[in-house]
């Protein structure tokens, strides 16, 4: 049987929750980013804020 280690970061907005994920993806670890982080990064990188990216709650 194998055996897995499963964590998950949770917090309150700008607790650094990215900021350790970056942190240990660089030590080597394997991690899943949230999707709405995802998409927001993608969103902001294009010049959007994040109102506007949020304003059209179901297209996020």
């Amino acid at each position: 049987m194998k055996k897995n280690n499963w964590y998950v970061i949770t917090g309150a907005p700008s607790a650094g929750k990215t900021t350790l994920l970056k942190e240990l993806e660089k030590k080597g670890y394997t991690v899943i980013y949230e999707a709405a982080r995802i998409i927001i990064d993608r969103e902001m990188k294009k010049g959007k804020k994040l109102s506007e990216i949020r304003k059209n709650e179901l297209e996020f």
